[in-house]
């Protein structure tokens, strides 16, 4: 008791004869650094506080920059999307990187890329003249290795998803796996316009997965 400082109103019967000293208080690193963000993947409670600004942050989806497909008469033009990885959770898992290929990171690791597709849309259809246009689709794939990406279908005619009183049409491509895909995806368009049989034409091409 003789260590604790005599209080100054001591002898008053509202105030205690001693005074216990202040309690310290340790600085808080508040307001908190802008951006900031309890939810998602900014959620980090057993890390620092304020929490750290997160940088390359996954994504589940691509968008590819257009494209111009030029289809002269009697020749053959390919367009191919870049290799997907659609499970990228297993990363070199098996000693073999993943590149180059493009991560489509999804919600669930478990689940990869399931669910997602490829999207193609070409515009200008109604303007071009695409009479005689013909489109082939073929998909390639591997279930480990993106240096060995080889064709799993054969040639598929689409050339009837082009209608030419549209303005674009859209295309859909849903990766082999019935909902648990093959791990790296790639699909390959062929256009062609036999002699004889219309003008060729020129397609501006969007593409994107998620």
């Amino acid at each position: 008791m003789s260590d604790r400082p005599k209080n100054a109103n001591a002898g008053s019967p509202f105030q205690p004869l001693y005074e216990d000293p202040a309690i310290r208080q340790e600085p808080q690193p508040w307001p908190p650094p802008k951006p900031w963000s309890d939810a998602g993947q900014w959620n980090n409670p057993a890390g620092t506080n304020p929490f750290p600004t997160p940088t390359q942050v996954p994504v589940g989806v691509w968008s590819g920059a257009s494209q111009i497909v030029n289809v002269p008469v009697g020749t053959n033009t390919t367009w191919r999307s870049p290799v997907f990885d659609l499970r990228p959770e297993f990363r070199a898992s098996d000693g073999r990187r993943p590149t180059p290929s493009i991560p489509i990171w999804k919600p669930s690791t478990i689940t990869g890329g399931a669910g997602g597709k490829l999207w193609i849309q070409l515009q200008n259809t109604n303007t071009e003249n695409i009479f005689g246009l013909r489109v082939l689709a073929q998909e390639f794939a591997h279930v480990s290795d993106v240096q060995q990406m080889i064709s799993v279908d054969g040639q598929e005619d689409i050339s009837t998803e082009f209608i030419p009183t549209a303005q674009s049409t859209i295309l859909t491509f849903v990766p082999p796996g019935a909902g648990y895909p093959v791990r790296f995806y790639q699909l390959e368009l062929v256009f062609q316009v036999l002699p004889l049989t219309g003008p060729g034409c020129t397609l501006p091409v969007y593409s994107a997965y998620y």
